[in-house]
């Protein structure tokens, strides 16, 4: 979730944005002294410490940053500022929805809900992972690239998981930005089967020099996000409509 973001939308975790606001927590971590680092991240504790945990974490944090690293072919201004807390006390430090876990904010820190848990389980390392995303995506765009598109791949990124076939996006919706969370998910992982990633990371790094996200995606992806979500809505309309047609074995 990113932190403008924060009062929003990943991830989980949330939806991310563009033009990022301060988040509280960013500016009380300084008087944090429990920390521990590695060659991308300093994850500092508030709260009881795991020793463990943080060790994990940032083994977790440095694999990942090695995937996005190869992906993006570069990397956020480091070392990263990661923040641990006790569910109990993550929300109303952050400021964050009660339903969001994890928040990157404008101080280019990553703030994570851990509740206690002495290991990082596939939960938190997905939540990490996300969160982490958002990084390399702000840094790549320049904190240009859109709020559906930042929330959607950092969630593309993160989790692999199959989607519920069960579940489609309203054909009624327009713009990417009126896209809900599933929504979000499914329009940026179809993005990425037909062009891959280097072309969004291409997208991206027009934005970071000036370019519109029209222009950006016109000129890497052959459409506008809008056409292209036009299209994308057809096609899944017509989806929908067959599987409905066809019987029930």
């Amino acid at each position: 979730m990113l932190a403008r973001l924060v009062r929003f939308g990943v991830l989980t975790l949330v939806l991310c944005t563009t033009g990022l606001v301060h988040a509280g927590p960013a500016r009380q971590i300084h008087g944090l002294v429990r920390q521990r680092t590695s060659t991308h991240f300093e994850v500092r504790t508030l709260g009881p410490r795991s020793q463990r945990l943080e060790r994990e974490a940032l083994k977790v944090l440095e694999t990942w940053h090695h995937r996005y690293m190869v992906l993006f072919e570069g990397e956020p201004v480091g070392p990263i500022p990661v923040i641990l807390y006790p569910r109990r006390t993550f929300h109303e430090s952050t400021g964050a929805p009660h339903w969001a876990d994890g928040v990157y904010d404008s101080d280019g820190a990553i703030h994570a809900a851990i509740g206690g848990v002495a290991r990082v389980a596939p939960g938190l390392e997905r939540l990490l992972a996300h969160e982490l995303a958002h990084a390399f995506i702000n840094h790549l765009s320049g904190g240009r690239a859109p709020r559906w598109l930042q929330e959607g791949l950092a969630q593309a990124l993160a989790d692999s998981r199959p989607l519920n076939p069960g579940v489609r996006p309203s054909v009624a919706v327009t713009r990417p930005d009126l896209l809900d969370y599933e929504g979000t998910l499914r329009f940026t992982r179809h993005l990425l089967s037909l062009h891959a990633t280097a072309a969004i990371r291409d997208a991206l790094a027009d934005m970071r020099t000036g370019h519109s996200s029209d222009a950006a995606f016109q000129a890497r992806l052959g459409g506008t996000p809008v056409e292209l979500l036009a299209a994308w809505s057809a096609g899944e309309g017509r989806l929908a409509q067959r599987t409905m047609m066809e019987p029930t074995p």
